[in-house]
């Protein structure tokens, strides 16, 4: 079930805690950055790492190698200054 559930710290697994996530799940990665799930899945299909929602599965279980994407998901909840933020958008 390790190699194919989203499940990560906090979870369950026939009795044992889970202690490190190897999985992620859009839906998981949503709830982690606290981004919206449908913009999350824009934005991880944008880097490559799942399909456009119309060619995947479900986002429970669109599921992506959570230490790969991991540098990804802390570049879209990284803080910005007002300045730079200004700037950028």
């Amino acid at each position: 079930m390790m190699e194919t559930w989203p499940l990560g710290p906090g979870d369950d697994l026939l009795g044992e805690p889970v202690t490190e996530r190897r999985l992620h799940s859009v839906r998981t990665a949503a709830q982690a950055t606290g981004i919206d799930q449908r913009r999350m899945r824009r934005m991880l299909a944008a880097a490559g790492i799942v399909p456009e929602a119309s060619d995947g599965t479900c986002d429970a279980w669109e599921i992506f190698d959570a230490a790969a994407a991991q540098p990804i998901l802390d570049n879209l909840t990284a803080l910005m200054p007002a300045k730079a933020f200004a700037e950028f958008t």
